[in-house]
């Protein structure tokens, strides 16, 4: 399992438009990937 950061704009487009982002962010729901932050990026 990899850990990856998606920016604002990749969960966007997502949502909005599919694609690579939309399978990226189904793999994360899927558990394939985890999803992390940073303090920083909450801020």
């Amino acid at each position: 399992m990899s850990r990856i950061l998606l920016d604002t704009n990749v969960l966007i487009s997502a949502y909005g438009f599919g694609g690579r982002p939309r399978a990226l962010l189904d793999a994360v729901i899927d558990g394939k990937h985890q999803l992390v932050t940073s303090p920083a990026l909450l801020a």
